[in-house]
């Protein structure tokens, strides 16, 4: 725990108004953050540094691996390219950045059961998740208004009581993600969204 704070201050130390881990941060032994050499959060200070963010160079990645991050609040913070595989039910990531991302199950490792990332009921809202790789997430009673989805992959995500309102979703991969009881709210870019069809539970989806 301590080394883990250690880093993060030395991290985040010279910006204000930076987002916290919870005290829960860390509560098993085998909980893994490691950061790269010239990894640094940075907060998406207005919409159209968020709107630009592209790729990260090389270097400024990082990968959080069976943390314990429970409604951790995480706005605005930069995880573009990030590994995750963490937690974070409960979590606020209000404006993150996680621009390709990887959040979702490598099904070829699993010996230690289904590592990927839990957002269950977190806020994602306004969320930068174009490219990211959402598969099998848990997204159940997230919140996922005016985030962008652009060429994600919610492969077999569960997405069960999700709210999707105006959320874009141009090239988002639906294949086999599970919908039931997601509303789904004025979507932007739904006729270019791949698969859809092939998402389950579509009959039990909420249309407002």
């Amino acid at each position: 725990m301590a080394f883990l704070r250690c880093c993060y201050h030395q991290i985040l130390e010279p910006r204000r108004h930076l987002p916290k881990f919870s005290d829960g941060l860390c509560r098993h032994a085998d909980a893994c953050v490691r950061f790269n050499t010239h990894f640094g959060w940075q907060a998406a200070e207005s919409d159209d540094a968020r709107n630009n963010v592209g790729r990260p160079p090389s270097g400024t990645r990082a990968s959080i691996f069976a943390a314990q991050m429970q409604r951790a609040t995480l706005d605005g913070a930069n995880l573009s390219g990030a590994r995750i595989t963490a937690d974070l039910t409960g979590a606020r990531l209000v404006g993150t950045v996680l621009t390709g991302a990887n959040l979702g199950a490598d099904m070829k490792n699993q010996s230690m059961g289904l590592m990927r990332a839990v957002l269950k009921s977190g806020n994602l809202e306004r969320a930068i998740l174009r490219d990211a790789d959402l598969s099998r997430v848990d997204l159940e009673f997230a919140s996922l208004k005016n985030a962008d989805l652009t060429n994600a992959s919610l492969r077999c995500a569960a997405l069960g009581g999700a709210t999707l309102a105006r959320v874009t979703v141009n090239g988002t991969d639906f294949n086999g993600a599970d919908l039931a009881s997601t509303r789904l709210i004025e979507p932007i870019g739904l006729d270019a969204a791949k698969n859809f069809d092939k998402a389950q539970n579509i009959d039990r989806l909420l249309r407002e």
